[in-house]
């Protein structure tokens, strides 16, 4: 008995190149090329959602408890953009910070400790040079095992 392998035809590959279309190798190059481009606005938008959170940070634990909507919106922000703009650190501590404060939210659950550390987590974690990568790492894992630890869900 003999096996007989059959590989299709890629009809879609043909259609985009026959019509001036672009291979898939053309294509992932002009998207690394909008993503750079596009990469400074995203830092820009980055910093000004990370300026607003750390303004919130010395208005003490009422404020940004009676604000927590409004930051969480700013760290959903940050947390959304920042790893395609470089910013991995950033964009991970966000996102948990918008975790912790979206527990508020739905079920009321308020860890003022937590989150001023994680909101000055991430003004640590933006300063350049301020953490060494393998100490970056360190304070994220901390973070997510103190999530863990409150029963917050990822």
């Amino acid at each position: 008995m003999s096996i007989r392998t059959i590989t299709p035809e890629n009809r879609l590959a043909k259609a985009l190149t026959e019509r001036g279309g672009r291979t898939a190798e053309e294509m992932a190059v002009n998207a690394r090329a909008r993503l750079e481009t596009l990469g400074e606005q995203l830092r820009a938008s980055v910093e000004e959602h990370l300026a607003q959170i750390m303004a919130m940070q010395h208005e003490g634990d009422r404020a940004i408890r009676a604000r927590s909507l409004e930051l969480s919106h700013a760290a959903l922000s940050i947390a959304e953009v920042a790893g395609a703009a470089g910013l991995r650190p950033l964009g991970e501590a966000a996102r948990g910070l918008h975790a912790m404060l979206e527990g508020l939210l739905a079920n009321g659950l308020w860890h003022a400790e937590a989150t001023t550390l994680h909101i000055a987590a991430l003004g640590l974690l933006s300063a350049p040079d301020a953490v060494g990568p393998a100490d970056v790492d360190l304070v994220l894992a901390r973070l997510q095992a103190m999530r863990a630890a409150i029963g917050v869900p990822e």
